[in-house]
């Protein structure tokens, strides 16, 4: 079998980081999922998108996973919360 996966990054909140990257893959016409096991947190990614005008539609799961990662067979991209919200180390 072949997959066509790729990792996601760590943003470390910097959402222009982050939506630059969401932006690239819906022109690309991929689907964005983001997950997370709280719907407070996904309701605040949503917010931060809308305060900064980004327009970037995304499919909140209400589950979460260790990584995220895109199919690029499916085309689809699978962010966590967690990739996007964790600080510098």
């Amino acid at each position: 079998m072949d997959f066509d996966f790729s990792a996601q990054p760590i943003f470390h909140k910097n959402f222009d980081l982050v939506s630059g990257s969401l932006k690239s893959y819906l022109e690309q016409n991929y689907q964005i999922y983001i997950l997370s096991d709280s719907a407070k947190q996904t309701d605040r990614i949503k917010a931060i998108f809308d305060d900064r005008n980004d327009h970037i539609p995304f499919i909140a799961v209400d589950k979460t996973i260790h990584e995220g990662f895109v199919d690029n067979t499916l085309r689809c991209c699978f962010f966590t919360d967690h990739q996007i919200f964790r600080p510098f180390p």
